[in-house]
């Protein structure tokens, strides 16, 4: 069974569960706020809070073991087709691919993730390039040593939404958008064809109770998105975009926006069939997206 942990803006979300053939099972699922401002795009500001969420979790659960999700701008990506290499020249070729798109001063860590042979060009592969300032993963490894959680496996965000794409229906060749909104933040993750392109990130500034005023800015968000992704700089149109992180009311306020001034199809981001929790709770991935995701694609 697999503890998988993902610390967002708002809160520490927690998913315990398993993969079995076609089915996913999930044992228990929690999410634990954490103070305002301990984390920032990823990034953590102040620990203290996050602390008492994972002692929380620890104690609740005997967790002594998990697998991470992390998700930021300090990350970088990038989709790639390389010819058949080992694994040291893999990393060299990705330093040459990604140390040009960062600006930053710190130490970068590279690595990839195997998304399968790539059956336009013979003998080559497709992989999910990624480069992590060194700072930024340190903060996590000491974070979870101070708390004694042991870190099997880290994986981020991108490459979950990647893997997920196999198992939702019209998904595999599609060109569309996932936005996840997380209280006043919002990150966008656009495919075309099937394949990742882009991730953006914004803040919105208005109150998620007052429906018009959020549903006017996720609909802004969506329209400079769309816009973007379909510049000449990206060339990733997307007809379809799916939500996750808002609730049935606002998502129908939400989609009615969109499809009145756009030429896009909107909703809720569907959880496939074979998962189900214990004691018939209910879990999608409306509000467990990556930690179930990370499930779902394993």
């Amino acid at each position: 069974m697999a503890n998988v942990i993902y610390i967002t803006n708002t809160n520490v979300e927690f998913l315990a569960g398993e993969r079995k053939r076609d089915a996913v099972r999930v044992d228990a699922f929690e999410k634990i706020n954490i103070e305002e401002g301990a984390m920032i795009n990823g990034v953590i500001i102040d620990d203290a809070s996050i602390k008492t969420a994972l002692q929380s979790l620890k104690s609740k659960y005997q967790l002594d073991a998990c697998t991470l999700i992390l998700d930021s701008n300090k990350i970088i990506t990038k989709q790639i087709v390389i010819p058949k290499l080992r694994h040291k020249q893999i990393l060299e070729y990705l330093q040459g691919e990604l140390s040009g798109l960062y600006d930053g001063e710190d130490t970068l860590i590279y690595d990839y993730a195997y998304l399968g042979e790539n059956e336009e060009v013979k003998g080559s592969s497709r992989i999910l390039g990624m480069a992590i300032e060194k700072g930024f993963l340190e903060s996590y490894l000491q974070l979870f040593e101070e708390m004694e959680i042991a870190i099997e496996f880290i994986d981020i965000s991108v490459d979950v939404l990647i893997k997920l794409k196999e198992y939702i229906p019209g998904l595999i060749d599609a060109s569309y958008a996932i936005m996840s909104v997380d209280g006043n933040n919002i990150t966008s993750s656009v495919f075309a064809n099937g394949n990742y392109v882009m991730t953006t990130r914004n803040r919105l500034f208005s109150d998620p109770e007052d429906a018009d005023a959020f549903s006017g800015d996720i609909t802004r968000a969506v329209s400079q998105l769309q816009q973007f992704a379909s510049s000449s700089q990206n060339n990733a149109p997307f007809s379809n975009i799916y939500f996750t992180g808002i609730t049935r009311a606002q998502g129908e306020k939400i989609f009615e926006r969109i499809t009145n001034l756009m030429d896009l199809e909107a909703k809720l981001l569907p959880t496939p069939r074979a998962v189900y929790a214990v004691n018939n709770e209910v879990i999608g991935l409306n509000h467990y997206l990556y930690t179930l995701g990370y499930l779902i694609g394993a």
